[in-house]
């Protein structure tokens, strides 16, 4: 059984998979108008936040056992400020959309500006992704 803070490497990736999958798939279904690959875009963003929320659980338990979020810090350069930010932008991106049963909204300008917010929040949560990385000394 892997220690407490060991459990956020194992749940980092999904999170990250995901979300960026959710784009291409949204992307893809802006390009040849399939209704499926909506669907594909739309259980990929879901099943992200699912996943989000156990990554940010294990990385509040193993920001606990290394405590950089509580000393003063810049905001833009704290790998758990980032994370957080574009979750929560990802999260505030599903609300129009979960009132379109999951399917992007009608018409194409308002189609645009979502995959714009959308592509924002995942590059956002890449930067994240690479500060945890060297906060870990991964890279």
């Amino acid at each position: 059984m892997p220690s407490a803070d060991q459990l956020h490497p194992l749940f980092l990736h999904f999170p990250i998979a995901l979300y960026g999958s959710g784009l291409f798939f949204d992307i893809i279904s802006l390009r040849w108008h399939q209704h499926d690959f909506q669907k594909a875009g739309w259980w990929n963003l879901i099943l992200g936040h699912v996943s989000a929320f156990f990554t940010i659980l294990s990385g509040f338990i193993a920001d606990d056992m290394m405590g950089h979020m509580e000393l003063p810090f810049s905001p833009l350069k704290t790998h758990g400020f980032i994370a957080l930010t574009a979750v929560l932008l990802l999260i505030l991106l599903t609300i129009p959309r979960w009132r379109h049963s999951g399917k992007l909204p009608p018409q194409l300008k308002s189609k645009s500006l979502w995959i714009g917010g959308q592509a924002v929040a995942v590059f956002i949560l890449y930067y994240g992704a690479h500060l945890g990385a060297k906060l870990a000394n991964r890279i």
